[in-house]
């Protein structure tokens, strides 16, 4: 996976996560505010507010429309880690442009993702990891409707 920059027609700065080649989600900031538009591949259009919060400002908490919390990024002892759903997820960062997730009871990667981004604001990184994280763990999945036997 890779979120890749990408400038639309009128100058903004949007991003893209693309997953062998297929673009999975689009995200845009509204320009002052904690607002973060995203457009799905498959057309759902929402947004979501990701703001700092706490004592000393270090967790990234992600809510939905409603101002309901659906996850939260904790910066702690030099690591980091992200709950979803009440299930904690380590970050690694191997070096400045990847990040990998981390399931608490396993040791392997459940996913790698690239941050190829130009000039990212801080806000950047961890509102497209917690944006991410969601999507993919966290985010109720569309199933097909059960369908009568003939």
């Amino acid at each position: 996976m890779q979120w890749k920059t990408i400038k639309s027609g009128l100058g903004n700065t949007v991003f893209g996560l693309c997953n062998n080649g297929r673009k999975l989600l689009t995200l845009a900031y509204q320009t002052h505010s904690d607002r973060v538009y995203i457009e799905s591949e498959d057309g759902e259009k929402r947004y979501f507010k990701c703001s700092k919060t706490g004592f000393l400002k270090n967790k990234v908490v992600l809510e939905n429309e409603y101002g309901t919390r659906l996850g939260k990024l904790k910066k702690e002892n030099g690591h980091a880690f992200i709950v979803i759903d009440e299930k904690k997820y380590a970050l690694n960062f191997p070096d400045s442009k990847n990040v990998e997730i981390i399931a608490e009871d396993t040791q392997q990667p459940l996913t790698v993702c690239s941050l190829d981004l130009d000039n990212p604001a801080p806000r950047d990184k961890d509102s497209l990891i917690m944006v991410m994280c969601y999507y993919l763990l966290g985010h109720p999945q569309k199933m097909e409707e059960p369908r009568m036997a003939s």
